[in-house]
């Protein structure tokens, strides 16, 4: 729902986390209007808030994000660039490296 803000901040990013709450029903081929901020920015994180909105006001989802942005190379060492071939993670790809190996962890 907000990637697209951050084309509009001028940075790449990848998205670190987002989290959707549907309230209503969001249907294929309606119209919705779609409002979304950056909430708070911490060194590399773009912390982004978002609703969507039927044409009658009334809020069908909300939406919260975090991004974290990296360089252009990053998407060509990872295949996301006309012409890039994916190629193994290296050891300075911008992974948080806190999070250690919990259990459920998805990398991507």
């Amino acid at each position: 729902m907000s990637g697209f803000l951050l084309y509009l901040v001028g940075t790449p990013a990848v998205t670190r986390q987002l989290t959707v709450d549907y309230l209503s029903p969001v249907l294929v081929g309606v119209t919705y209007r779609m409002e979304a901020g950056v909430t708070s920015r911490e060194d590399r994180k773009f912390f982004v808030a978002a609703t969507l909105s039927d044409l009658d006001g009334c809020t069908v989802a909300t939406s919260t994000a975090v991004f974290v942005t990296v360089g252009v190379e990053h998407f060509a060492r990872h295949g996301g660039v006309s012409g890039g071939s994916p190629t193994p993670p290296v050891a300075d790809d911008h992974r948080d490296s806190g999070r250690g190996g919990a259990v459920g962890q998805q990398r991507g």
